[in-house]
């Protein structure tokens, strides 16, 4: 899974044009991609890996369950 956070506002369009780079990253390629907030670590403001692995692996539970 491919977490994006797009920036503020963006509309469908810009959503959509995600998948063209996304068909030329090769293999793998992601098998979904989530567009959400990435967490920030504590004051250094960083990319918190394993909240968003924990964001990616909730969201995917609940699409499952649907």
């Amino acid at each position: 899974m491919a977490v994006v956070q797009p920036v503020r506002g963006a509309d469908r369009a810009r959503r959509a044009a995600l998948a063209g780079p996304l068909a030329r990253m090769g293999i793998p390629r992601p098998d979904a991609v989530l567009l959400a907030g990435i967490p920030l670590f504590g004051r250094s403001r960083k990319p918190d890996r394993a909240a968003t692995a924990r964001l990616a692996a909730t969201r995917l539970q609940k699409e499952a369950g649907r």
